[in-house]
């Protein structure tokens, strides 16, 4: 994810023509009373940076473009929060039955249980837990809730014609240490949502952003070889 895998080609354009563009439109809308105004996120410093990019590229923070969710546990002593199949409920342990790629979840619970709070996470969003087992990763192809462990994120829609959500499946495999590094040091080590939203990425234009994912992908059954040998 530093512009080292794939070739940049002039026919991908520029991310950030299209950051300029986006960040127009959705200041638009704010003007219009569509969209709720946010506390905008710090400006990128320099220190914030740790690598080069390719000049096509952009820095973002992963707030601007993304809805970040908190997941909970509801009370086990609520049998009507359990006794339902309204909604998937994730967990760590749906990653050690099928992998990092969700399509069910061993658990549910009911619509009670959110009382209306804003806790799905939406199909094709990035899981990542920011405590306990720090730095543990999905990619969810169903619409669903998870535990307090994992945060959920999901693209924001003005930004859906700017990002895959695999591109940031692939870029926070690459950031466990700095989640680490970034927790807060209690019992267990704990990413707040508002510090990871913080958190830098490096954008390539969405073409680029795909082929990335592609030779990943390609690369991906040589990499679990290396790790079985």
């Amino acid at each position: 994810i530093q512009g080292k895998l794939t070739e940049q080609l002039p026919e991908d354009g520029d991310a950030r023509d299209l950051l300029k563009e986006i960040r127009k439109e959705k200041a638009r809308l704010i003007k219009e009373g569509k969209i709720k105004k946010e506390k905008p996120l710090p400006e990128i410093k320099e220190e914030e940076i740790p690598f080069d990019i390719p000049e096509n590229w952009v820095w973002v923070r992963l707030g601007e473009f993304s809805k970040i969710i908190n997941g909970f546990t509801p009370l086990r002593s609520k049998s009507n929060f359990w006794d339902s199949q309204d909604i998937p409920w994730f967990t760590v342990k749906d990653i050690r039955d099928q992998g990092h790629f969700i399509d069910h979840t061993q658990e549910y619970i009911s619509n009670e249980a959110i009382n209306g709070s804003e806790r799905i996470v939406k199909a094709n969003s990035v899981l990542l837990c920011c405590t306990a087992s720090i730095g543990e990763f999905a990619y969810t192809k169903i619409d669903l809730t998870t535990n307090q462990q994992f945060n959920g994120i999901t693209i924001n829609s003005l930004f859906e014609p700017f990002i895959t959500p695999l591109y940031i499946y692939y870029y926070v495999q690459t950031i466990t240490e700095r989640l680490v590094s970034e927790a807060g040091k209690t019992t267990f080590p704990f990413l707040s949502t508002k510090k990871l939203a913080n958190f830098t990425v490096p954008i390539a234009p969405l073409s680029e952003q795909k082929r990335i994912v592609e030779k990943i992908e390609e690369l991906m059954p040589e990499i679990e070889d290396l790790k079985v040998e």
